[in-house]
């Protein structure tokens, strides 16, 4: 039994020696550079696969670049395009405020010389205003003292001086008393004859102006007429025509108060306007 498992023994250490007698190095290199080949393959398909993934992420990134390039273009060009039309809408309402602050202007010099204009015209209006009240008082008071009856037939030779110089002095003063050539001789021939009377050139019988177209003497101042026009009458048509020229001198006033109204109203709401526009 001994010989046999020898001969197994030395059948398996000869099979070792002749595997191990056939392992040259030239076939160790073989061995070596075809795991080598086999590696660097297996490499180089991952290596392929990972750009194929690159190249790949590469133009999903590169196609939403062109998107977002795009996109963003587009919304500069609509920035830039509102800001042109705000840039104009700007300019457009600069010239509008320049605009409406010279109407603004422009209405409150009109109402300033407006008011001045209307003040002015008051001034006007209330002095000869002054003047017709005081020039028909002393109407008034002529024709009264030419009314009244005295003793002796006619007003004392004073009050009638009295008159005849406030009747002259006002109608010197006031160019509005408007008397025709018969009222003016009528008058002069009056202040000439109570000045003759004041002097005691002429007594008042001897007033001519005073007369009838008989030649006698009118008891009654009052109710005395000539041909011509007695002063009585005279003086009732001058005052006459004062209270006709004062009413119409009222109207006109009222007229103007009332023109001037509607100007400053209309001027101080388009101002208001105007400053809320320019304010907005």
């Amino acid at each position: 039994m001994a010989a046999p498992r020898i001969l197994l023994t030395w059948a398996a250490l000869s099979c070792v020696c002749a595997n191990v007698a056939d392992v040259t190095p030239m076939t160790k290199v073989v061995q070596l550079l075809g795991d080598l080949k086999t590696q660097l393959e297996e490499d180089g398909q991952k290596e392929a696969e990972n750009y194929n993934e690159y190249n790949h992420w590469c133009d999903l990134e590169s196609q939403a670049s062109k998107v977002t390039i795009g996109d963003t273009r587009a919304k500069i060009e609509d920035i830039e395009s509102f800001l042109e039309e705000q840039e104009a809408f700007r300019s457009k309402l600069a010239s509008e405020i320049e605009e409406t602050a010279g109407e603004i202007s422009g209405n409150e010099n009109d109402l300033a010389e407006a008011k001045a204009q209307r003040s002015n015209e008051h001034k006007v209006y209330m002095a000869a205003e002054s003047e017709y009240v005081q020039g028909i008082d002393q109407l008034e008071h002529a024709i009264e003292v030419m009314a009244k009856k005295q003793p002796g037939g006619a007003p004392p030779a004073a009050d009638l001086f009295t008159v005849a110089s406030k009747l002259k002095h006002a109608l010197e003063k006031n160019p509005d008393f408007q008397i025709n050539g018969q009222e003016e001789q009528t008058l002069d021939n009056f202040f000439r004859t109570t000045q003759m009377m004041q002097t005691q050139q002429v007594a008042p019988q001897a007033m001519s102006f005073l007369q009838t177209g008989q030649g006698v003497m009118a008891s009654d101042y009052g109710d005395y007429q000539s041909q011509g026009g007695g002063v009585a009458s005279t003086l009732q048509g001058i005052l006459d025509k004062q209270k006709v020229n004062r009413e119409t001198a009222m109207q006109e006033e009222q007229k103007s108060a009332n023109a001037f109204s509607m100007v400053e109203q209309s001027l101080t709401t388009e101002i208001s306007d105007g400053m809320k526009s320019m304010n907005e």
